[in-house]
């Protein structure tokens, strides 16, 4: 073999190590000692020869003919082929599930899938009800065939197939119409629902569950004033309400039970219609706690599910989907589940059996204690299924389906923060999407043109899994069919079909078909017929196949309600129509009495959109009809509001409205299947195109989170060249370790990399990788070179020193392996240095011009250890000194939750309030409530935001659940200053609150208010006005020092002019003190900020969208300013900037994008971390010391984002110990025999030749 290409190859396999022999030579070595007393006429060589190289053997004695046998040495050096692949399976990953059992939790009936039957027709051919006791060990029919109660027994809970009959009890004494059967807690009460006298029956049993030992109580309760046909009853957990399902009024009754399960104490309540569903019901059951409740009946066999918001409150119901049964049964009469709602089951009086069903988990439940928030987001593996937990309630979405949902034991389930996906072959950080999300939107830089098939498109659907979707416009009057090859992938589509409505509709303005396609609606302005606005309803032999449709020649008429009807959408179970109009602007709700069935619609109610857009075009639900969306084409925004009913209009809230753009003139829109994903039909300009937006956001536990790969054996390594992570950090990173010593101790190397600067002058300052006077961090041992060729590096040679600005600053040259070359601001023109082990802090400086330079750290190089087994106790490096060791025992003694520890344990802070080292978190929009925020600041403890509005002339308040985390921020009042100054361009209040001001440059004046309330602008009340138009015309900025004695503003030409306040805090006490010009610095200053002790000036330059840094050596004092630093933002319309109070974070508005950037500041450097670019600098066997066995840990770390961390792989390039193989004569070897005694090789190329004569 050629080389030692997998690691944890034996010496056998590898063949010949140096030092061995051939087999050849091992066979002659044997034949030697077997023959002993036999002469051998023999000669041997080892030579390293040069090509064409002659060397003489002379042989003991004369031969004729020599047989010749000779190796070579060759020098191996492999490749491990991604050894330590994601796709190996074998990480050890950290196992965060809690000791205890895990519960799956169902009742979601959507999907539900068939699994078994079981016939009960030897025992009742009519039967009503069904129920079970508590571990499914027994089952019980009521039936009006024999009147009675049959008691089943299953050898496995709640698996019908192991149900035999056992007996029965006759109830025909009391009614000989029974139609439903419930049971107490504990089965010492039974209950029976009878048609004839309308009325429950009580039963008390003597041993729990067994009829044989039932007696009626003559306790019962008559219902015949609410319901004459009653089909089954049900009970909350402890019997204090009773519900009662009923056929005449296809509704379910709720009472009160003043004593639980004793239905003489029974009284009417309340209750819910169920006619929008089913219009014969005859199951009724409800999920444990009563937040969902079911209904099974026979004119649609289907079970109809429904949320209510009380849990067994049925005033609070709402229907949220349904499950057909016809498959099974077409006159379904009972229903059941089991405890967890996993398994559902239907009592069938076509086929007289007991149908089973699974429902995949909607939930899991611990057996003690709960999940905590850093558990959101991992998965469960659990019965050889995968689940994501996405709440600490334990929702969960299902990610491969479990083998049974049978309670799994503790110990028994697993619990991880990393998962292998295997479709892209990485270890992936743990996550799960969340749809409908407006906060994510985000255009997805993908279209699709349809102009070829319609020039002018309105309307827009998607079939049921996204592989189709459908688009109708005015130009064509037809509903044009698209497949899409990859599903909602709308780039993917290609041309299927078309249908044409233009029978029915001329101005065709939207579509939706039925939730299982075999309906389609389309909506529009004008009928050819009658000229009037209408929905048009077709029918469709084929499910999602337009060519099939055809017209049944029901239709609803709109005009009179609204002239220009558009976009339209339906509740699920198709008993609602929402629907747009241009001209009135409204959202109409028309509720449908027969559902899906467009002639019965009626006007129920509509919501006015005319403060968002003055012509909605479109409207769409979420997934449970919490959220209704309209887009319009005057605002070009989609815009959303909340309903407190769901799928119910009136009560309707807005909530806020986000930009469309590329779009500029949105027609339609639709969601994909989970809400994570916007289409709209619109325009470009020019042409019609359909846009494909991001619309959810996801969830992932955050954090280090590490993997241990399995051991590679490197026995028969000499050297490592090189090794080669693959990964991706996403919104993140991944950190590497290593372990040469079977995991005793896990090490990470600090060597760098080196790299190119390019040099560049601005202001009078060295810009460095386009920052001015940049602080650079170089390593010991690495090149690095700062490249001055560009044309403004003339005359400004850099030079190093161990002198801050170097001679200028009374120090020398530096010149320890540094070399310089060329003329600066020519080609080729560079200074370059080796970074000397040891090396001091070095400053860079300009030799001909003072202050031009900036600071460069030198980072230490080596093995760093920084996790231990120390006898059986995990122990983490907490020295924050790279080549030091403090060890302190890791919270959790494993080995993965050290090297989780170890990532933060050891740290240094650089200072705080530098701006140069500010690392983006998260933007928050304000554009639901200005769309040009000029100015803002915070309250003195974070709690509070305040955004000045140029639009609204509002000083706008927030309140933040979280201290200076914009992500929790929202808005909670206004406070209008439009009689003060049309213009409001910053806002500040002081230390207390109890006062406002704001800058205005309409009138040129800072104004100041009274609040009654601190941190309230409700209670604004205006006091004071202040003009500062002596000194600046065009006011953009406002800033305080500490406390309140001086003022600051600032103006677009960048001067900054100090106040004093004889008074703190009281503008009419203002008076002029000094100015200071920072126009050298910038082109359009918009914002002025200090850091608290006045040391450092922040100013906003608008017009190259960055900040500027001031050193103040006299706090606030602006007179003793100088420019210092540069922080580049490449976002326009960049205005204000604050800080939080302890100067970790900054905060910069932007009124072009009507936002607020967060950003942390100071820059923690955590010693015990090594990059994927440290890992590949490891070279050399001095830096990791080979022995038996090598280790890998990859940590990966997720901060948040919508990208998360994945590692695929590390490849290693190893030198190993040499391998003899066979020389081949006339490859690499000649010979001839000069002599009888001699025989002369002659190597073809240069090796290490082994040669043996006989």
């Amino acid at each position: 073999m050629s080389k030692a290409r997998d690691i944890g190859d034996s010496a056998a396999v590898i063949n010949f190590l140096d030092g061995s022999t051939s087999n050849i030579q091992t066979q002659l070595s044997t034949l030697d000692t077997a023959i002993g007393n036999v002469s051998v006429t023999s000669g041997s060589l080892t030579k390293t020869f040069a090509a064409d190289e002659t060397a003489t053997v002379t042989l003991t004695g004369n031969v004729l003919a020599p047989v010749i046998t000779a190796t070579k040495e060759v020098a191996q050096t492999g490749v491990t082929n991604n050894d330590w692949d994601a796709a190996a399976g074998s990480y050890t990953l950290e196992n965060s599930a809690p000791s205890t059992t895990l519960d799956f939790v169902g009742y979601d009936v959507s999907s539900a899938s068939f699994v078994d039957n079981f016939s009960i027709s030897a025992q009742e051919t009519e039967p009503e009800g069904i129920a079970f006791n508590t571990d499914g060990t027994k089952m019980y029919v009521v039936g009006t065939t024999g009147d009675d109660v049959n008691e089943y027994t299953l050898s496995t809970g709640f698996d019908v197939s192991t149900a035999t009959y056992s007996q029965n009890f006759d109830v025909s004494s009391q009614d000989t119409e029974p139609k439903g059967i419930a049971f107490n807690a504990d089965g010492t009460k039974m209950f029976v629902l009878g048609d004839i006298n309308n009325a429950a029956f009580e039963y008390q049993l003597t041993t729990g569950f067994d009829v044989s030992t039932a007696s009626y109580t003559d306790a019962f309760y008559g219902i015949s004033a609410q319901e004459s046909s009653p089909q089954d009853l049900a009970f909350n957990t402890d019997g204090t309400k009773m519900f009662i399902l009923g056929n005449t009024g296809v509704d379910v009754n709720e009472y009160t039970l003043s004593t639980g399960f004793d239905v003489s104490t029974a009284s009417y309540s309340q209750n819910f219609s169920i006619s929008g569903q089913e219009s014969y019901p005859r199951g009724l059951t409800f999920n444990t706690d009563g937040t969902k409740m079911f209904v099974v009946g026979n004119s649609a066999d289907k079970v109809s599910e429904y949320t209510l918001s009380t849990g067994f409150n049925v005033s609070t119901a709402s229907y949220s989907q349904n499950f057909d049964v016809g498959a099974q049964d077409t006159v379904p009469r009972g229903i059941a589940f089991n405890a967890s709602g996993t398994k559902m089951f239907i009592l069938g009086s076509t086929g007289d059996d007991v149908n089973e069903y699974t429902i995949a988990p909607s939930s899991v439940t611990l057996g003690t204690g709960s999940f905590a928030s850093g558990d959101v987001g991992k998965t469960i593996e659990a019965n050889s299924g995968k689940l994501v937990l996405t709440s600490t309630g334990g929702a969960i979405t299902v990610t491969t389906t479990p083998s049974s949902y049978a309670q799994v034991a503790s110990g028994s389930w697993q619990m991880y923060a990393l998962v292998y996906d295997s479709t892209a072959d990485v270890i992936n950080t743990s996550y799960f999407e969340v749809g409908f999300d407006m906060s994510a939107l985000s255009y997805d830089s993908v279209y699709f043109d349809p102009s070829s098939k319609e020039s002018n498109v309105k309307g827009l659907s998607f079939n049921n899994d996204g592989t189709k979707f459908y688009v109708i416009g005015t130009s064509s009057d037809k509903v044009v069919e698209y497949s899409l090859s990859e599903a909602y992938d709308i780039s993917t589509a290609s041309y299927l079909a078309e249908f044409s409505v233009a029978t029915q509709e001329w101005v065709a303005t939207g579509m939706a078909f039925k939730t299982d396609g075999t309906k389609m609606y389309v909506i529009g302005q004008t009928n050819p017929s009658t000229s009037i606005g209408a929905v048009h309803e077709y029918d469709l032999s084929t499910a999602f196949d337009v060519t099939t449709s055809v017209y049944n020649s029901k239709y609803i008429q709109l005009n009179t309600t609204d002239a220009y009807p558009e976009g339209m959408c339906f509740s699920p179970d198709g008993t609602k129509l929402f629907w747009v109009g241009r001209n009135t602007p409204r959202i109409f709700q028309w509720n449908m009495s027969t559902a899906w069935d467009i002639s019965t619609a009626s006007n129920t109610s509509n919501l006015s959109v005319s403060g968002k857009d003055s012509a909605p075009r479109g409207v769409a639900l979420n997934n449970d009809g919490t959220k209704i969306y309209m887009v319009g084409s005057s605002s070009i925004k989609i815009h959303e509001y909340t309903l407190s009913t769901p799928y119910t209009l009136s009560g309707a809230t807005f909530v806020e409205s986000k930009s469309l753009s590329p779009d500029t003139w949105p027609q339609d829109f639709v969601f994909n299947n989970t809400g994570t994903k916007l289409y709209t039909s619109g325009h470009n300009g020019s042409n019609s195109q359909i846009y494909q937006f991001t619309f959810g956001s996801l969830t992932a536990t955050t954090g280090y989170q590490p993997a241990i790969a399995s051991t590679i054996d490197s026995t028969y390594w000499t050297d490592i060249n090189s090794m080669t992570a693959t990964n991706a950090v996403g919104d993140g990173n991944v950190f590497y370790a290593l372990s040469a010593d079977g995991k005793t101790s896990w090490n990470i190397l600090s060597n760098g990399t080196g790299a190119t600067f390019v040099v560049t002058v601005a202001g009078g300052k060295f810009v460095i990788d386009g920052v001015s006077q940049d602080s650079l961090t170089l390593q010991e041992g690495q090149t690095y070179i700062f490249d001055q060729a560009d044309a403004t590096n003339g005359t400004h040679p850099l030079r190093l020193s161990t002198t801050s600005d170097g001679t200028h600053g009374g120090g020398t040259e530096y010149t320890t392996g540094v070399t310089t070359s060329g003329t600066p601001g020519s080609s080729g023109a560079y200074t370059q240095i080796v970074v000397a082990v040891g090396a001091p802090t070095l400053y860079y400086y300009c030799s001909a011009h003072s202050g031009m330079g900036g600071t460069i750290t030198i980072g230490v190089t080596g093995v760093r250890k920084i996790v231990k087994n120390n006898s059986g106790t995990y122990q983490v490096n907490t020295n924050s000194t790279y080549g030091s060791e403090t060890w302190a025992n890791s919270a959790t003694n494993t080995e993965v939750a050290a090297l989780r520890e170890s990532m933060t344990s050891a740290s240094a802070v650089a200072a705080q309030y530098d701006v140069s080292t500010a690392t983006f978190v998260d933007y928050f929009s304000v554009n639901s409530q200005d769309t040009s925020p000029y100015g803002f600041c915070f309250s003195a403890t974070g709690h509070k935001m305040y955004v000045s509005g140029m639009t609204s002339k509002n000083i706008l308040e927030y309140s933040l659940s979280t201290n200076f985390d914009t992500s929790t921020a929202s808005y909670t009042a206004a406070y209008n200053v439009l009689s003060q100054d049309n213009s409001p361009d910053d806002v500040k209040f002081n230390n207390d609150g109890t006062k406002m001001f704001f800058i205005g440059d309409q009138n040129n004046s800072v104004y100041e208010y009274g609040l009654s309330t601190a941190w309230d602008v409700t209670s604004a009340t205006l006091s004071s006005t202040f003009s500062v138009a002596t000194y600046e015309t065009d006011p953009w900025g406002l800033a305080f020092n500490s406390d309140g004695t001086k003022m600051f503003t600032i103006g677009v030409y960048g001067l900054v002019v100090e106040w004093a306040l004889s008074t703190g805090f009281d503008v009419s006490t203002a008076s002029y003190t000094q100015n200071f010009a920072t126009t050298g610095q910038l082109t359009y200053a918009t914002g002025v900020e200090f850091n608290p002790d006045g040391t450092k000036m922040y100013v906003i330059d608008n017009g190259a969208q960055d900040v500027l840094t001031y050193t103040l050596t006299t706090g606030f004092d602006i007179s003793t300013a100088s420019f210092t630093a540069r922080f580049l933002v490449t976002r326009g319309g960049l205005s204000k900037i604050r800080l939080n109070n302890d100067g970790t974070k900054m905060f910069l508005l932007n009124y072009s994008y009507q936002d607020v950037g967060e950003y942390t500041l100071g820059t923690t450097t955590y010693i015990n971390q090594m990059t994927g670019t440290e890992l590949a600098a490891i070279n050399d066997a001095s830096q990791i010391t080979l022995g038996t066995a090598l280790d890998l840990a990859t940590i990966l770390y997720y901060a948040s984002g919508q990208d998360t961390p994945t590692y695929s792989g590390t490849a290693l390039n190893y030198d190993a110990n040499v391998i003899n193989q066979g020389a081949i004569l006339g490859t690499d070897y000649t010979y001839d025999a000069p002599a009888q005694n001699k025989v002369r090789i002659t190597s073809v190329n240069a090796a290490n030749l082994k040669i043996r004569v006989v």
